[in-house]
This record gives structure tokens, sequence and C-alpha cells, in this order.
């Protein structure tokens, strides 16, 4: 008896110039299923915030401040913020008269310190119009 071909389980090679038969519907599905988990976790990360995470407040409240009754420079520091704001190091110093940007609406407790005075702590709430009016004695 002659020997037996050898079994094979492998699929025939197609021949060439013949397409193969890969269906290009899996990846293409895989890819916008993908795209719309990455398009969304996006949005979420955007939009959502977690239950007692700080939000970030809105660029806020510039404060202007005169003085009366010194021609000597007045230093500024903000000493409390209101709370779930937080102040940078730039935005916690400043000079009067001047400027002052702060983060947030809100009170805050503004130190208040000029060559040849005793200091004073004032309060200041923001957003305001007017400027705050710093009383040297």
């Amino acid at each position: 008896m002659p020997p037996a071909p050898p079994v094979t389980l492998a699929a025939p090679a197609p021949a060439p110039g013949q397409p193969r038969g890969v269906s290009p519907w899996p990846w293409l599905l895989t890819s916008l299923a993908l795209a719309g988990v990455l398009a969304g976790s996006f949005w979420a990360y955007q939009n959502l915030q977690l239950p007692g995470a700080p939000q970030e407040p809105p660029a806020c409240c510039e404060v202007r401040y005169a003085v009366r009754g010194g021609e000597v420079p007045v230093r500024l520091r903000v000493l409390e913020a209101p709370p779930l704001l937080t102040v940078d190091p730039q935005q916690a110093e400043g000079t009067a008269p001047g400027t002052m940007q702060l983060p947030g609406p809100g009170e805050y407790r503004i130190r208040v310190s000029a060559d040849g005075y005793a200091p004073q702590t004032i309060s200041v709430t923001v957003p305001r119009s007017l400027p705050v009016t710093i009383g040297l004695e």
C-alpha cells in the first residue's frame, strides 16, 4: 500500500492576485469604538467634577488700592482667601497705590504695611468697582 499523504490543517494560500478573505469591518468598528471612548473620556474630564472637589474659579477680581495720608510705598499681602480658593505666591503680594489680581470672588484678609506706620489688617470683598482706600495713621 502506498503511504498516505500528510494531513495539513492550514488553509491553502490564495493564488497571487486573488484577494484575501480578511474583512476590514472588525478593524473599522474597533477603531470607531476606541475613538468614541477617547472622546467621551475627554468630555467627561472637561465637564464633570467629583463631589467635594475644588472648582477652578474663573479669572476674576482686580482690586484697585489708593493710599491716603502718606507718600511711602505700601506693601499688601493676602493672609486669608475664601474657602476652596488658593492664592499663588505671585497673587499674594502687591503694592499700593496700584492693583492686585485675586483669583476669585469672596472676602479676603489683607495685611497692609508701610515703613514708619503700624501694620494693619483689612477685609476686602471682591468683586468691587470702587478702589480700596488705605489710610495711613
